[in-house]
Parts: structure tokens; C-alpha cells; sequence
């Protein structure tokens, strides 16, 4: 439990849950979070990715498919962009930096 002053003991029972292992918690991703639809202001789109999530449908079919299915490939693509980020600068800091390097030398520009 955390350090708090003021607060009574039975006000903290999901951290006495947790620690007893009668409740897991994790972290939910906020593309993943359908309880947003309660407590948050959001775009009809976000909407209906939430609702397609709790499996709703409507005469047409499901709800929200077509924006899910975008949102998950935008997600794919950030991650791989981040993915070669990474490589690129490892690469860069591994890369000697000598007067015959493509690297910029910064005492040359002042």
C-alpha cells in the first residue's frame, strides 16, 4: 500500500484485494478501454470502436469495425516507426565518430 495520512484502512480495500490475490490488475490501453464511454467526453468514431469492442450490432453489422480495424493499423505503424527509431539510433551512437564520418562534426560549425 502506499503511504497515505488521513485515510481510513477500509477505504483502501482493492489494494487489500490485490495483496491478498483475490484481484489482478493490469494496465488497459486506451484504444481498449470501453469504460472511457462513461466517464470521458468522445468522438461518435471513438464511440463506436468502444461499442464494437462490447460486440454491439446494428442492422448493418457490427458496430465500429472499420474504425477499430484503421486504429489498430495506425497503432502497428507507430510501433514499427518507433521499432526503426530504435535500430537507428543504436546505430548512431555504435557509429565512431572520426573527422571522415557522416556524422556532423559540430566543431566545425561554430
Amino acid at each position: 500500500m502506499c503511504r497515505l495520512k488521513h485515510v481510513s484502512g477500509r477505504l483502501l480495500w482493492i489494494q487489500q484485494r490485490q495483496q491478498r490475490g483475490e484481484s489482478e490488475h493490469c494496465r488497459v490501453d486506451t484504444l481498449a478501454n470501453v469504460a472511457d464511454m462513461g466517464t470521458k467526453v468522445l468522438t461518435g468514431r471513438r464511440v463506436r470502436m468502444s461499442l464494437h469492442l462490447c460486440s454491439f450490432q446494428n442492422d448493418w453489422g457490427d458496430l465500429g469495425v472499420a474504425e477499430f480495424e484503421e486504429e489498430k493499423q495506425k497503432k502497428l505503424a507507430r510501433e514499427k516507426i518507433k521499432a526503426v527509431r530504435k535500430i537507428v539510433h543504436a546505430e548512431v551512437l555504435e557509429t565512431p565518430t572520426t573527422e571522415n564520418s557522416t556524422l556532423v562534426n559540430t566543431a566545425e560549425w561554430r
